[in-house]
């Protein structure tokens, strides 16, 4: 059965609006998660985007420090930068993707200035560039990724996937989809 304001099948917009809200959680669940990366043979201290947990060894006593006392004590300067970009571009995707699911649910479809499905996927884009230049700069500690960085991981693949089918599912718009014929006296 289709819909009466596209020619998508009720199915497929709910397979969309599923990968889009799905993601959108990924990516938030993502960007709050502290365990981005873990230390693997020793210590207990993990990492999010904006904050740094240092353990005891025994692991009992953890202490929560900013994601800079960490750049700080590794010498480096991107760490931090691209932590806080990779952030805020996984929000802006985040409340982009559910919007447009939203909109594409109720029959609607924002397309100017800009789609909300164009904001999702240039955001994507920003966040899965920064995220990987965030771990790709870590302490030269012993870590590895955790779950934070799966969770932003699949989010993103999910989410352009995700972005695509939903820009693909929108009403029909006269002006564009079905214009009207060209005539020469008239112009």
């Amino acid at each position: 059965m289709t819909d009466v304001t596209t020619t998508a099948t009720k199915q497929a917009k709910a397979i969309a609006a599923a990968l889009a809200f799905a993601s959108a959680a990924a990516l938030a669940w993502s960007s709050f998660s502290s365990e981005w990366a873990h230390q693997l043979s020793y210590g207990h201290d993990t990492f999010g985007l904006r904050e740094w947990i240092s353990c005891a060894e025994d692991g009992t006593l953890c202490e929560s420090r900013s994601i800079a006392s960490l750049a700080r004590f590794a010498k480096t300067d991107l760490f931090p930068t691209f932590g806080w970009i990779c952030s805020v571009s996984m929000w802006l995707a985040a409340l982009s993707l559910a919007g447009s699911a939203a909109l594409m649910l109720a029959g609607r479809f924002i397309g100017r200035p800009i789609a909300l499905t164009t904001v999702a996927l240039l955001a994507l884009a920003v966040g899965l560039i920064s995220g990987f230049i965030f771990l790709a700069t870590r302490p030269p500690e012993n870590y590895g990724p955790g779950p934070g960085f799966w969770a932003f991981a699949a989010g993103e693949l999910v989410g352009i996937v995700a972005t695509i089918l939903v820009a693909r599912i929108r009403p029909a718009d006269p002006e564009w989809d079905d214009p009207e014929t060209f005539d020469e006296e008239k112009w």
